[in-house]
């Protein structure tokens, strides 16, 4: 039988260090948002589900085509938001779920495809990407740690459960993975490396 995904995109936060929504950042001619949807739903393997929580309205009007949850939680932090998209796939058969965040503007299809084949060929049922010495997004979990999982809240993603199932986790380096956008700063940045 086929292997079934979920892909998870994680867009709920309010932004508020840059000071208006990363998600609608434009940079290569789209919104990250739209970049990572883009992305995403190149995997005929998977179904994609965008979660949203602040500037609800004022994102949704911008995307098409793509199943999304409303974390009224939002506010909590990211465990939320892993947390609710994780209890709306958790009984749908999924083998596993992607995490996705939705402004790491140099993610590609080549690191998403890579994260998914290490997963099949290997025995690990974490895969997470590694950068600057860190792990973090993106991350494949197996339908194991689903419970786990939905149990999420407040700030902390899903880094403590893969620090606590180290031996567990296969590691892809996503070099540029470490460029995300909390700040005018990192605006600034690369709007600098799109010149």
């Amino acid at each position: 039988m086929k292997r079934k995904y979920a892909i998870l995109i994680l867009a709920a936060g309010e932004s508020k260090r840059l000071g208006h929504p990363k998600q609608l950042v434009q940079f290569k001619n789209k919104t990250l948002l739209q970049h990572t949807i883009d992305l995403s739903q190149l995997f005929n393997n998977s179904d994609t589900y965008l979660i949203l929580g602040a500037h609800y309205q004022q994102i949704i009007s911008s995307i098409k085509d793509v199943k999304v949850i409303l974390n009224k939680y939002w506010s909590s932090g990211m465990g939320s938001s892993i947390s609710v998209g994780i209890n709306e796939i958790i009984s749908k058969g999924y083998q596993g779920a992607l995490i996705l965040l939705c402004d790491q503007p140099f993610l590609s299809k080549e690191h998403i495809t890579n994260i998914f084949e290490s997963y099949e060929s290997s025995e690990f049922k974490i895969v997470s990407s590694r950068y600057n010495t860190q792990i973090g997004a993106p991350c494949f979990f197996s339908n194991q740690y689903f419970d786990a999982l939905s149990k999420l809240n407040g700030e902390k993603g899903a880094k403590s459960i893969i620090q606590n199932n180290i031996d567990d986790c296969f590691l892809v380096d996503f070099d540029l993975g470490y460029i995300d956008i909390d700040t005018p700063q990192d605006l600034n940045n690369l709007t600098k490396t799109d010149e």
